[in-house]
């Protein structure tokens, strides 16, 4: 008795092993999206004329952990890029006032 769990075991185990393997074979891989592949008013007109191909050029940031980060780190690695920059002079004394309010109230 103890032998029939033991195959039956076995055979589950290789089974599901095996359909594992089969629906990881079946994923597509990630599209790479150009800046044709969007809305014309999401992108900056001289992207669209580039089409296909367009690639990140060289750069360099802080992440959280205040290390800088290049495109050297992220060699070889699956990655989504959206960058931008914002700088609202107008509403920035606001957001100071407010971050000082709540380092004050957590202290």
């Amino acid at each position: 008795m103890k032998r029939i769990i033991l195959i039956a075991a076995i055979l589950i185990v290789c089974v599901a092993i095996s359909y594992t393997m089969i629906k990881q074979a079946k994923q597509k891989p990630l599209p790479i999206i150009n800046p044709i592949d969007l809305k014309k008013e999401m992108v900056d007109p001289e992207l669209l004329r580039i089409g296909q191909g367009h690639a990140i050029g060289d750069f360099s940031f802080l992440n959280q952990d205040g290390q800088v980060v290049t495109e050297k780190e992220i060699e070889n690695k699956v990655f989504v890029a959206e960058y931008f920059f914002l700088y609202l002079q107008k509403y920035l004394p606001y957001y100071e006032s407010a971050n000082a309010t709540s380092t004050k109230q957590i202290q």
